[in-house]
């Protein structure tokens, strides 16, 4: 048996560790009240979603003991809690401290008092490697009682209360969720409006898996002390689309997810697309919202962020007016205006969607009157054949309107390289678009440089797509679109041109309603059809 004796540190007398003795542990684990408030300054209250943001699994929770200096002594045993508050935000635990922590306190002969204690709540730990330890975005589920967002927190203690007595009480280890939350809102003004509500949200690009520990672990001895800039850790594992949750009782949205780097991947970086019904009228505005800082209505360049952990991204919606979308949006720590206590919002801006014809449409339809309009249904397949007189002759030949928003920039588009194949846009019988006789086009996908920075009172833009060659008849299929500017994100979108997913417009013409595919047959061909 090891005795080693230390000074304690309420009296002189001479206090021993024993080898051969359990010692206890006890510890408060919290992750909101008046703990979470003063650890980061202010307080941060949500409806949708508690007590799902506070919960607490405690029978899913571990705790692992490590030297000041990162060496793994084992993990606390038999725990066994109470909760201490009605949110069960909170619980006390007592447990067994490990032998191998018994022992290197005793071995060490009180030159070394400093230990860490991490805390790993709602998830399943990783024992081989704390710091590897992942979770699911599936678990991610607030619908699900036996569900709660997997925390981490860490805590370094002077162990030397335990000389001469059974039992160590070190006091409240703060909780870090791993996970971010988003919100959409609707201002109370709009809400008061019963004819204005948020159909649908929903998240395109999300990581399906995200790590429990943060970086930095290893260098702070409390929870707090963490860094926000330097603790962001990523899990790769993306994937598409994530619908938000509506709130029943608010009408709003909301999500939880893992942590998403909005910087290094430009090409899949987080957008939020939103429906509204606005007096029975559907409004869809595609990737509504960039997580980047705005300026005047248009995003600023390199201001993109990541979303990280335990931070809130709350978006309201402050008014609609035809194309106009106006919000103003709050970043901040889950329970403070952010770590600084200053918060960071940003002003209103515009996300003006373009009010257009879905789908474009053959000539005949524009003879027809209101009501047929509204009925009628296209019955020609998209073909195009070469025509050596006038290539423009076998040409496919739809018709596309835009009425909103002003000097709107957009532009047809083929999906892809094409150098066989053109475009061109006429307004009023005049050559629109392209502007030159001679057409430049980008090197990397062979669309036409520039683009159309107008809208029409009411007119119809007259689209053609042809070959300028045989080549490729009976073979080729070309995939055309029409994109247009998206100031807020500072990209092309494709707009819907072919109806919807489940209501595709033109036949044989392919399952996306923002591709229209056109099957490129020879002239024999054609007068055949």
């Amino acid at each position: 048996m090891s005795i080693i004796s230390a000074s304690c540190v309420f009296d002189a007398e001479r206090c021993y560790i024993y080898t051969n003795k359990q010692y206890d542990i006890m510890f408060t684990v919290s992750v909101g009240g008046d703990i979470t408030r003063a650890t980061w300054e202010d307080e941060y209250t949500s409806e949708m979603g508690v007590p799902f943001d506070y919960r607490i699994l405690p029978d899913n929770l571990s705790v692992v003991v490590f030297t000041a200096e990162g060496e793994r002594l084992g993990y606390i045993s038999n725990l066994y809690y109470w909760p201490t508050n009605e949110l069960q935000s909170e619980f006390k635990f007592v447990g067994q401290l490990p032998q191998e922590f018994i022992e290197h306190v005793a071995n060490n002969g009180g030159s070394q008092n400093n230990y860490r204690f991490m805390v790993f709540a709602n998830s399943s730990n990783n024992y081989s490697g704390e710091e590897h330890t992942t979770f699911s975005q599936t678990q991610l589920n607030p619908t699900n009682d036996s569900s709660a967002i997997p925390m981490w927190g860490i805590k370094e203690v002077d162990v030397t209360p335990l000389y001469g007595r059974d039992n160590l009480d070190i006091g409240d280890i703060l909780m870090l969720r791993a996970a971010a939350k988003i919100e959409v809102k609707l201002c109370d003004e709009l809400k008061m409006k019963e004819s204005t509500t948020i159909t649908s949200a929903t998240l395109k690009y999300y990581n399906q898996t995200g790590y429990v520990v943060p970086n930095g672990w290893s260098e702070v001895s409390n929870t707090e002390s963490l860094d926000q800039e330097n603790c962001f850790r990523i899990y790769r594992h993306a994937a598409l689309n994530l619908p938000l949750i509506k709130d029943e009782k608010t009408g709003d949205y909301y999500v939880y997810i893992t942590e998403y780097d909005n910087i290094n991947y430009i090409g899949e970086r987080n957008k939020i697309s939103l429906e509204f019904n606005i007096g029975g009228e559907v409004k869809y505005f595609e990737d509504a919202i960039s997580f980047c800082e705005y300026r005047d209505g248009a995003p600023m360049e390199d201001s993109h962020y990541n979303i990280v952990r335990n931070h809130i991204y709350e978006f309201e919606i402050r008014s609609i007016a035809g194309s106009n979308l106006v919000l103003n949006y709050t970043v901040a720590d889950w329970t403070t205006e952010d770590w600084d206590g200053n918060g960071k919002e940003y002003e209103e801006h515009n996300l003006s969607y373009p009010t257009y014809h879905n789908p474009v449409v053959p000539f005949d339809f524009l003879g027809l009157n209101a009501t047929y309009q509204q009925q009628y249904v296209i019955t020609k397949e998209p073909i195009m054949y070469y025509s050596a007189g006038n290539p423009e002759d076998g040409g496919f030949h739809c018709y596309f309107q835009i009425l909103a928003p002003q000097n709107v920039e957009w532009k047809p588009v083929f999906m892809g390289s094409k150098e066989n194949y053109q475009i061109k846009v006429y307004h009023l019988n005049k050559v629109f678009y392209p502007t030159s006789t001679d057409p430049v086009y980008d090197t990397n996908d062979n669309n036409l440089q520039g683009h159309l920075g107008a809208c029409g009172s009411g007119e119809w833009y007259h689209i053609v797509v042809f070959p300028l060659s045989d080549d490729g008849a009976d073979s080729t299929t070309i995939e055309f679109g029409i994109s247009y500017y998206q100031t807020w994100t500072d990209q092309y979108i494709n707009l819907y041109i072919n109806g919807e997913y489940n209501n595709i417009r033109w036949p044989n013409s392919g399952d996306n309603p923002k591709i229209i595919n056109i099957r490129h047959i020879s002239a024999q061909g054609a007068s055949e059809e």
